[in-house]
């Protein structure tokens, strides 16, 4: 498994990338390692303020760099008034 994370400052966002396709397990347990991570700040982060969505590529480079995204997250790219919640395989909340 890679995890791939990078943010932007501006938009106190954090983009992160994992391969290969993961399970509902492990997709839970990067859910509960994220939360464990967020209740160590101080001051604490705000529940309401962290959302995580699981978004599939389209495919991936064997060298691990992403060929494509499908289409909608490209949208969501070009389109910061995009709710990507269309697009996402599944959405939580980390609290």
């Amino acid at each position: 498994m890679t995890t791939c994370v990078s943010q932007d400052v501006e938009d106190s966002e954090i983009y992160g990338f994992l391969r290969p396709h993961y399970s509902s397990e492990q997709k839970g347990h990067v859910l509960l390692s994220l939360s464990v991570c967020l209740s160590r700040f101080h001051p604490p982060v705000p529940p309401e303020l962290v959302r995580v969505h699981f978004v599939e590529l389209a495919e991936s480079k064997p060298n691990g760099n992403s060929a494509a995204v499908l289409p909608s997250l490209k949208q969501m790219d070009e389109d910061p008034g995009h709710d990507c919640d269309s697009t996402a395989d599944s959405e939580t909340d980390v609290s």
